[in-house]
């Protein structure tokens, strides 16, 4: 009888009350590298797949480039452009795989759809970056220049050093670099100056009203075809244009390679066998007349002046 009396009387434990929080605390740090132990052939996996399509992306890159040089006259940075692009697909595709076999309880389309979902709102944050990425790449595709051309863009002109998803790269006449932004680029009018293999330039000369005006047209005429670097087809042209001042103006008119560094070379030569053979022919060309109209104001200011001076 005092024995059960005794047995009743001890207290039981509230199941309740945490006894022993560092024994909970063991536990469930046992739990977790339990957990991590048993999933470490699954993470390895998942790297090694990860590696594997990084190596894939490698060459799917190569052989896309392969290809598109094979048929297509594309620029190098198309190529480049595009073999970038199906080594991040690639890669992509081995993320996701790679997701799924280190988490197996992964929901792939519920992360797929959580994609979608972000994408929105990183649209509107990175608004910009975007906006150039799909101008770069319709750049890229439509080719309204190549690298290597000399362009004039949103006020900037220069050789085309690279077209890249971002950004179109110049390299400015006087050695410096220019980054415009490729939806600037494709929005604006673009003069590419080296479409074409010639251009035409002119220079403008003035003669004396008292000069024989065949005579000079054909004297400038003869001393262009002579020049290094112009064009014979087609020919120089020497059409009159205006009265002047004190000259009849006339324009010089060739053609030369369309390099920017080639047009003013031959722009110097052409300048320099004008004027020779003009003077050597005994054709003027005088400096503009300034006329000075000596009003009564101006004279007696100029009297008292000289007054002034002498007392």
């Amino acid at each position: 009888m005092r024995t059960i009396l005794a047995q009743s009387a001890t207290p039981t434990p509230d199941p309740g009350v945490d006894v022993d929080p560092s024994a909970r605390i063991t536990e469930g740090t046992e739990d977790v590298l339990r957990s991590v132990t048993e999933q470490i052939p699954q993470i390895l996996l998942a790297i090694v797949v990860v590696v594997l399509f990084v190596l894939l992306g490698r060459l799917v890159a190569m052989l896309v480039r392969k290809a598109l040089s094979s048929t297509t006259d594309r620029s190098e940075s198309f190529l480049d452009v595009m073999s970038r692009l199906a080594r991040g697909a690639v890669l992509f595709v081995g993320i996701l795989i790679a997701l799924v076999i280190a988490v197996p309880s992964v929901d792939l389309a519920a992360v797929i759809g959580g994609l979608g979902i972000s994408s929105v709102a990183i649209g509107f944050a990175f608004k910009d970056i975007l906006q150039n990425t799909l101008a770069g790449l319709l750049l890229l595709f439509r080719q309204p220049f190549e690298i290597g051309d000399q362009i004039e863009v949103a006020g900037h002109t220069g050789t085309v050093e690279a077209i890249t998803i971002r950004e179109t790269r110049l390299k400015t006449y006087d050695g410096q670099r220019i980054l415009i932004p490729n939806s600037d680029v494709y929005s604006s009018s673009v003069r590419v100056q080296t479409a074409y293999d010639v251009v035409r330039s002119v220079v403008a000369v003035g003669v004396d009203y008292d000069a024989d005006l065949e005579r000079a047209k054909q004297v400038a005429l003869d001393a262009v075809q002579g020049v290094e670097g112009v064009e014979s087809d087609p020919a120089p042209q020497t059409l009159y244009t205006q009265l002047g001042t004190s000259t009849i103006d006339f324009d010089v008119r060739y053609w030369s390679s369309s390099r920017q560094a080639d047009i003013r070379t031959v722009q110097d030569r052409v300048v320099v066998a004008l004027t020779n053979a003009l003077n050597e022919a005994g054709i003027a060309m005088p400096a503009d007349v300034i006329e000075l109209d000596a009003r009564a104001s101006f004279s007696d200011a100029v009297t008292r002046s000289r007054q002034d001076q002498t007392g």
